[in-house]
């Protein structure tokens, strides 16, 4: 079970980028918001896909408000069965269930003063959300088995979710008063895939700091590498391509990367081409054409591997392409380079 954990932030040092600066437009759009948003106490809902980065920006939130000396305590509402998450938030007394030895206080008492981040609220009970609320209007908690006034807690909200938060709410599945509360101000977080072109960038900072972090040499990232990792979807966005980088760093010994350094998902996955194919019976002509195409490709990229012993930088030399692009390629037509090696006899 993941633990709530206050942290505490400095306001020493300059402003930090939330990943890197000029990734796309709707990061920058996030970090101008986030200028505004930062310094007063309004809560703030973070809406985003899986490893989209909703932690980083909260705990930006927090350091760049006037509330960063004082903790910041995280809590996964998906992590904590609901029967502890009760009293995870707001404590309990003693004695107030089997179990209860003593009093124990909640989160929402250890964030006082500062910033509390509720992580996947989406998955918070109905059954305490009508407290969550009375916690985040009236400022006042309820510790579990307490018969006393409840206690006074100044604490500024933060939330996140991947879940459409209004589709739960019009399905009586979330506290419409709730939702609308804890969205007074509203973040969301695009998928890696909207800027996919920035992934030469990315790999090479996420490289960078594995090596720093485990103390290798830092190593630089192949056309090969790149265009392993461009032709994967990564539905765990930035923090699945991170952890690939970091698993590539560690293989490697901090020589350059290659794709075998890489995780099997990413290696091992078929190309997935940006677009949905339409929901039609009739055939789109991109369809025609890409089903006539491929075998043609394929006949055309085994045919100049075989021809260069396997050697992807020689055939992309040959074909009057870059590296990344045929390596993209390949793997979209399923042609292995070492097969072709084999094939040819080298």
């Amino acid at each position: 079970m993941r633990r709530a954990q206050p942290l505490r932030a400095s306001r020493a040092g300059p402003p930090r980028p939330l990943l890197i600066k000029g990734l796309s437009p709707e990061w920058l759009e996030v970090e101008r918001r986030l200028a505004r948003i930062a310094p007063t106490d309004a809560p703030v809902l973070i809406l985003g896909e899986s490893g989209t980065g909703k932690e980083l920006l909260a705990r930006e939130i927090h350091f760049h408000s006037r509330r960063a000396e004082e903790p910041l305590v995280v809590v996964n509402c998906a992590a904590i069965p609901e029967a502890l998450l009760e009293s995870m938030l707001f404590g309990h007394v003693r004695g107030a269930f089997t179990g209860a030895v003593r009093d124990k206080k909640g989160e929402f008492h250890k964030a006082r003063g500062g910033t509390l981040f509720l992580d996947e609220v989406g998955e918070l009970p109905l059954s305490l959300q009508a407290k969550v609320l009375r916690a985040v209007e009236l400022c006042e908690v309820q510790p579990v088995g307490s018969d006393l006034a409840p206690d006074r807690v100044d604490v500024r909200l933060l939330a996140a979710t991947h879940r459409d938060l209004a589709e739960l709410a019009r399905a009586g599945r979330f506290r419409d008063d709730l939702y609308y509360r804890l969205s007074v101000i509203t973040l969301e977080l695009p998928p890696l895939r909207q800027y996919k072109e920035k992934l030469e960038v990315l790999a090479g900072v996420f490289a960078q700091q594995a090596a720093e972090r485990h103390e290798l040499p830092v190593p630089a990232v192949s056309a090969e590498c790149l265009a392993a990792i461009a032709g994967y979807g990564f539905p765990g966005n930035v923090r699945e391509l991170k952890n690939a980088l970091e698993h590539a760093v560690i293989l490697s010994g901090g020589e350059t990367l290659r794709p075998e350094h890489l995780p099997r998902t990413i290696t091992a996955a078929p190309f997935r081409p940006p677009e949905e194919k339409p929901a039609s019976s009739t055939p789109a002509l991109r369809e025609v054409r890409e089903a006539a195409l491929a075998p043609l490709e394929r006949r055309y990229l085994t045919e100049l591997l075989e021809s260069t012993a396997g050697n992807v930088r020689e055939a992309a030399r040959r074909a009057g392409v870059d590296s990344v692009t045929l390596y993209r390629l390949l793997r979209r037509r399923g042609v292995e380079p070492a097969a072709c090696r084999r094939r040819s006899g080298a």
